[in-house]
């Protein structure tokens, strides 16, 4: 029970850390800190790579954030369940 709900934990707080990697690349970009620079690209096509990557970014590091949280209440819920039944040495 207690190694679940510390698994749970440590996820949680994964999660934490992406969506803040999200929100801080996003404040970063929407301020203009990190611009976006085609200037290196050679043809339309890294031109596209490059804005795909730019606004992509954020998006991938939310959902990862979210992958974790999910997970986070899935073994929250194993450890509750476990606890609720109780374990085996104590029937």
């Amino acid at each position: 029970m207690f190694k679940a709900r510390k698994q749970a934990n440590s996820r949680k707080k994964i999660a934490y850390v992406f969506y803040f990697l999200a929100a801080l690349n996003a404040i970063v970009k929407l301020t203009g800190i990190w611009p976006l620079d085609t200037s290196g690209a050679v043809n339309e096509t890294e031109v596209m790579a490059i804005k795909l990557s730019f606004y992509f970014l954020p998006i991938v590091l939310f959902a990862i954030g979210g992958t974790f949280n999910i997970l986070s209440r899935v073994k929250a819920l194993q450890a509750e369940a476990h606890n609720m039944r109780g374990s085996s040495w104590q029937r």
